[in-house]
């Protein structure tokens, strides 16, 4: 069965003598990963690439959202459902990075407006912005760190006269 999916969706199915590099979870929020079923593997600084299991499915719009968060190039394998479960499972319990997961908004607006605050209050850097599965995923760059904004993007009203959410992960 893994096989045949790996041919359809022309993804090399994933044979990891070693478990995977749990410190690549540090790249990605946690509520992400799980909401994508998708487990980072191994990120390789030299060239940029980041080893990306996955199980149901190839989200390319999501592939690409985390490649330009990252600026890297993301490299999708395919591996069980059970194997998914058992890697999210043993991250859970690692150190995640800073993330703060807003699940109701009003809209557009006052996602720009939490967006805008929290910026101002660390200080960032840098903000990017970008829609990924269900989220709307915000990293805000200070220093060496990172902080994650996670806005839950299914079932959001839309503001009178504002933009919508779709449109707010598009700024980025």
């Amino acid at each position: 069965m893994l096989n045949a999916l790996s041919l359809q969706w022309s993804c090399p199915v994933l044979a990891l003598q070693t478990p995977p590099d749990f410190a690549c979870v540090e790249l990605l929020p946690w509520t992400l990963l799980r909401s994508l079923r998708v487990t980072p593997l191994r990120f390789v600084r030299s060239t940029r690439l980041l080893y990306l299991a996955v199980c149901e499915g190839i989200e390319h719009t999501s592939l690409a959202a985390i490649e330009r968060i990252l600026h890297c190039r993301v490299v999708p394998c395919l591996v069980t459902d059970r194997e998914v479960d058992r890697w999210l499972e043993s991250e859970s319990r690692t150190k995640a990075p800073r993330v703060l997961v807003f699940d109701k908004t009003s809209g557009a607006t006052e996602m720009a407006q939490v967006t805008s605050s929290y910026a101002i209050r660390l200080g960032a850097d840098e903000v990017q912005i970008v829609r990924c599965g269900s989220y709307g995923w915000v990293r805000l760059a200070v220093a060496n760190t990172n902080s994650d904004l996670l806005f839950k993007m299914c079932g959001m009203s839309s503001d009178r006269g504002s933009r919508s959410a779709d449109e707010f992960a598009a700024v980025g």
